[in-house]
């Protein structure tokens, strides 16, 4: 498992669901994960 990720931008060539995975917490500022439905547990709306 991974750190903290902070999702400051949206790009095509990140592989978001690796990320929602195995990161312990992530910090979407752009709404990426829910935007693909991975807005688990881990995933903080900022």
């Amino acid at each position: 498992m991974s750190g903290a990720v902070v999702a400051a931008t949206d790009h095509d060539a990140i592989d978001y669901q690796t990320i929602a995975d195995h990161a312990l917490l992530i910090v979407d500022t752009r709404n990426v994960f829910g935007s693909l439905g991975l807005d688990g547990e881990t995933v903080l709306k900022a």
